[in-house]
């Protein structure tokens, strides 16, 4: 670097010597004493040759002024040349507001105040018609399996009805089991007690009808049933017991009898289950 200039961190610029430099004699610079910047041409501390009003030696780094050592840094580029500065990095711009996120390329027309164009209209008008078409389909498919559901319950229901039907029952067994199932039957004390104007019957009094079924439960009568929800009830359903003798008794307390058309029905015991007794 002899013979160059140099520049330092305070940015002066200083003048290399262009004869050898001299090595830093480390002892003899503690007795050096600061010296004036005007009478400064050689530096005391390794003897280097200083350009007048040069404050620092850029040698051994002296201080003429104030008799301290600092560090020098050599610039070894061009004298006026600087750093080039650091390119910053450029900062992606946010979407505005309301503007749609997209994949691909913006949206010319996510604006506000711009309408959009052919193009994207017809193509949410493609993905409205999709979207309604399959919840159309959906529907459909719900309203064929709910369909499904009612009309082969219903089916069922009257396969097992007509099953039902088709078997030979004795005595009144069939037509006491259609009034069970078609109505809400129910304890003739029940009946009677759940209203106080419901009847047995037209010709009973509510405590002659409770004192019937009374005597048909001492004769030996399983159940019986009243299978009617109405203020007046015309049958009682009684159901017979397995013992020969309370049947007898049970059949023969009215054998003969009407049906719901008002045919006259003569009650013999068959192994039936059930008798239906019309009351007046």
């Amino acid at each position: 670097m002899a013979g160059k200039k140099a520049k330092c961190k305070c940015g002066a610029l200083l003048n290399i010597p262009a004869q050898p430099q001299m090595a830093r004699a480390p002892v003899a610079v503690a007795a050096v004493a600061p010296v004036e910047e005007s009478q400064a041409y050689r530096c005391p501390a390794c003897q280097a040759d200083l350009t007048p009003g040069t404050a620092v030696c850029i040698n051994c780094g002296y201080d003429l002024r104030t008799g301290q050592y600092v560090s020098t840094q050599v610039d070894t580029g061009e004298d006026d040349a600087e750093a080039a500065p650091v390119p910053k990095k450029k900062k992606k711009k946010k979407a505005a507001a309301g503007a749609p996120a997209a994949a691909g390329k913006p949206s010319a027309t996510g604006w506000v105040g711009v309408s959009k164009s052919q193009r994207e209209k017809a193509s949410e008008a493609e993905a409205d018609k999709s979207r309604t078409i399959k919840h159309v389909t959906i529907a459909g498919v719900l309203l064929v399996v709910i369909l499904g559901v009612i009309f082969g319950g219903k089916f069922a229901f009257s396969k097992l009805g007509n099953k039902r039907s088709d078997v030979k029952m004795p005595g009144q067994d069939a037509e006491a089991m259609r009034m069970l199932d078609e109505n809400q039957p129910m304890e003739p004390a029940d009946f009677i007690n759940s209203h106080k104007s419901r009847m047995i019957g037209t010709q009973w009094t509510q405590a002659k009808a409770l004192a019937k079924v009374k005597q048909w439960y001492e004769m030996g009568a399983v159940k019986i049933y009243v299978p009617s929800d109405g203020l007046i009830a015309r049958f009682v359903i009684i159901e017979l017991p397995a013992d020969k003798e309370k049947r007898a008794a049970l059949i023969g307390w009215q054998r003969v009898n009407e049906d719901e058309n008002g045919h006259i029905v003569t009650i013999k015991d068959e192994g039936q289950k059930y008798v239906i007794y019309a009351i007046p």
